[in-house]
């Protein structure tokens, strides 16, 4: 069979054939230079592959339908291995491992000593890696003419999904030396000259098995989750994204501040303000915070967030921010009559009512200028400063600390009408429910801070 097995020279990492892939092999070497290699310490490596077969020997065999489905573990040489690089519309984070952070984790495992007391690289302590193949079916002239014309030549590219600090830490171990991986593979579908199947499937592909992945492993991070989800079209990560997107809310996918909506052709300035975590919101319009606190009020939240990032001058806010905004929403403007009450109680604040307070409360927080009417303490002057800390994670008591007593004050100017029927009172539904969601070991406190 005339095919061509895609590899790396090494240097480029730039794949020409599809736009999402990078060289893993190039990837290490533009960041281990001849001298940091010399540097690195001696390491052993126990692998032996010899009763494995080549990926070349399966290629050679293949048939799409009779490979349809079908699994193969296979000894694999580094030029052969891609990424799918996010940064490049994939799902995967290959170069996460140019990070010191990342790179330094590669070498503490290194260093652990497997069972026959030797530090480096242990066959029995290290899984295989995984991955696809691509298949494309290629015009004769585009293959080397001593391959044949007589038979349909293929392109066959590896696609690793999963793998990246096992690949790294082979490669430390060998001190950049040539190295062979246990991967298993499994065949995408023909893509033929007539029925190509396009990147963005592969992707699609791919991505649900890194997300599954993903999902089990607790050192993948939210953004490595988020993506891998995102590129899998996972139905809930989809409303999320889409969700924000028409929120004008950008996510950071990558420490070096990659956005998925200025990647996906939106925010084009780069000046949306970016939420720093996105936790429960992952989970679907009905689930996670959504159904915590209702839609309509993690809506208001964050569109009070956008609108208080341009007061305080801060580029994004925190899940905590949200949370703690979703919490005030839902204790305030929702209507708490349960069945059974002899009336309909009455909201405290409406939506509009609220924002306005939050506005004037950020407004005076961040002024220099002096007023007669108090606006509270300082440290409450920017929305990073509605986080969890060590000392205290409930939201009820940051909130109560962070806006009373002045929303109390403000409620009084502003909103009271007179006829005793709103009010911060604890009888009240709303401020019953505000307090019933602190813990119990603050719950004391919180209705103090409220009183």
């Amino acid at each position: 069979m005339s095919y061509i097995l895609k590899e790396s020279n090494g240097d480029s990492i730039e794949n020409l054939d599809y736009s999402d892939l990078i060289s893993n092999l190039s990837l290490f070497n533009q960041s281990y230079t001849s001298k940091r290699l010399s540097e690195l310490e001696d390491f052993s490596d126990d692998s032996d592959y010899s009763t494995y077969p080549s990926i070349e020997e399966i290629i050679e065999n293949y048939d799409p339908e009779i490979y349809d489905g079908k699994t193969f573990v296979v000894k694999v040489d580094e030029k052969y291995i891609f990424s799918s690089d996010s940064e490049k519309n994939g799902y995967d984070r290959p170069k996460s491992l140019l990070r010191k952070s990342n790179d330094d984790i590669c070498r503490k495992n290194l260093r652990k000593k497997n069972q026959y007391n030797q530090l480096g690289w242990s066959e029995a302590d290290s899984n295989t890696l995984n991955g696809w193949i691509r298949v494309q079916e290629i015009v004769n002239g585009n293959i080397n003419s001593t391959l044949g014309v007589s038979k349909t030549p293929y392109l066959f590219t590896l696609v690793k999904n999963m793998g990246n600090h096992r690949f790294w830490m082979k490669k430390i171990a060998n001190k950049g030396g040539r190295c062979e991986y246990l991967i298993k593979i499994q065949f995408h579908n023909l893509s033929t000259i007539t029925n190509p199947i396009l990147t963005e499937e592969y992707v699609r592909i791919e991505a649900t098995g890194h997300d599954n992945d993903a999902a089990a492993r607790v050192s993948q991070n939210e953004q490595q989750k988020f993506v891998s989800a995102y590129r899998s079209q996972v139905k809930e990560v989809i409303d999320c994204f889409n969700f924000l997107k028409d929120m004008e809310i950008e996510y950071h996918i990558t420490k070096e501040g990659h956005g998925i909506m200025q990647q996906e052709g939106y925010n084009e300035n780069g000046d949306w303000p970016v939420i720093h975590s996105i936790q429960g919101l992952r989970d679907g319009l009905s689930n996670g915070l959504f159904k915590k606190y209702g839609f309509g009020n993690v809506k208001a939240s964050i569109g009070a967030c956008r609108l208080l990032c341009k007061i305080t001058g801060e580029d994004g806010f925190s899940y905590s921010a949200i949370s703690i905004l979703s919490l005030m929403y839902r204790s305030l403007t929702d209507d708490h009559t349960k069945p059974g009450d002899d009336r309909k109680s009455p909201v405290i604040f409406n939506k509009p009512q609220l924002l306005d307070f939050f506005k004037a409360l950020y407004t005076m927080r961040n002024s220099k200028e002096t007023s007669s009417f108090s606006f509270g303490p300082a440290k409450f002057s920017q929305l990073a400063n509605l986080s969890q800390s060590k000392g205290m994670k409930s939201w009820p008591y940051i909130a109560s600390v962070a806006f009373w007593p002045e929303i109390q004050a403000w409620y009084k100017d502003q909103v009271n009408n007179g006829n005793g029927e709103h009010g911060f009172s604890d009888g009240k539904p709303g401020m019953r429910y505000f307090i019933d969601q602190a813990d119990a070991f603050v719950k004391g406190e919180v209705k103090k801070n409220v009183s």
